[in-house]
């Protein structure tokens, strides 16, 4: 047992605290996934001691304490940080993960966001993200201002205010996934070439300005697109037509007028929810 490699014990109705030894003392782990059980409490020092693991699954458990100052900032292999649905304080700063060259993919989606301020006036990350996903965090986390590989983002039910983030989209081509709804962003669209873009939701913000008539084809391989709830404008660009993959296309509650372009939904179209 002092060898394993791999622990999964997801789904297995655990409860209780994670002890402290057992666990801490199989140091050569390189995967652990404890997810969907009702642990609760901090996790404990001593998994700092595991420097081989690279996959951490806490989802959907009720673990607590502030991940800055829990033994995941010692951690430097990391590559997997799965930590959705728990009570665990997530500074949007993400500063005490800055040395975690490794680390691809962070999902965080329900906890406790807290903002906190930087130690250092800039800093910049040694890691490129390809999956990044929090809600609730009332702020952008400064750090994406470096992320370049982004696959997947999801901001969604967050509340960031100010103009819509293009840079975002900018900085990060190999996007597949892009998740902003209900959020506070204003200003306009302008849209970079995205050639791998699959899903793209902005629902439920204050967007102006039209929507770019290049959209079909900078987002050639659209499936599904949500622009609902915004303040968006005039006619509904006739390039939507060339996106031989669109299946679902809500532009519901905003201000658009004129006619649906010819070929939308077209014998062949692949749109089923208009």
């Amino acid at each position: 047992m002092s060898s394993l490699k791999v622990l999964s014990v997801a789904q297995c109705n655990l409860n209780g605290t994670l002890p402290r030894q057992g666990l801490c003392d199989l140091k050569y782990l390189e995967e652990v996934s404890l997810s969907r059980n009702n642990f609760i409490g901090r996790l404990p020092p001593c998994l700092g001691n595991l420097t081989f693991l690279r996959v951490l699954d806490l989802s959907q458990n009720q673990f607590i304490g502030n991940i800055a100052l829990s033994p995941l900032s010692s951690l430097l292999s990391l590559e997997y940080l799965l930590l959705a649905n728990n009570n665990f304080e997530i500074p949007i700063s993400f500063e005490s993960f800055a040395n975690h060259s490794n680390l691809k993919f962070v999902i965080a989606d329900y906890n406790s966001v807290i903002v906190q301020t930087s130690s250092k006036l800039s800093w910049i990350p040694k890691f490129q993200l390809e999956a990044f996903s929090i809600s609730n965090c009332s702020k952008m986390p400064s750090f994406l201002h470096y992320q370049h590989d982004l696959r997947l983002l999801r901001l969604s039910q967050s509340n960031i205010g100010g103009n819509f983030p293009n840079w975002l989209l900018e900085n990060n081509s190999r996007l597949g996934e892009v998740y902003l709804g209900g959020n506070a962003f204003t200003g306009s669209l302008q849209f970079p070439f995205i050639p791998n873009l699959e899903a793209f939701d902005i629902s439920n913000n204050k967007i102006q300005g039209q929507v770019p008539p290049n959209i079909g084809p900078i987002f050639p391989n659209l499936v599904i697109s949500t622009m609902s709830n915004n303040m968006l404008e005039g006619m509904l660009p006739s390039s939507f037509a060339d996106m031989k993959n669109l299946e679902c296309l809500d532009m519901s509650y905003n201000k658009l007028n004129g006619e649906l372009p010819i070929g939308l939904a077209s014998r062949g179209s692949k749109l089923y929810f208009l």
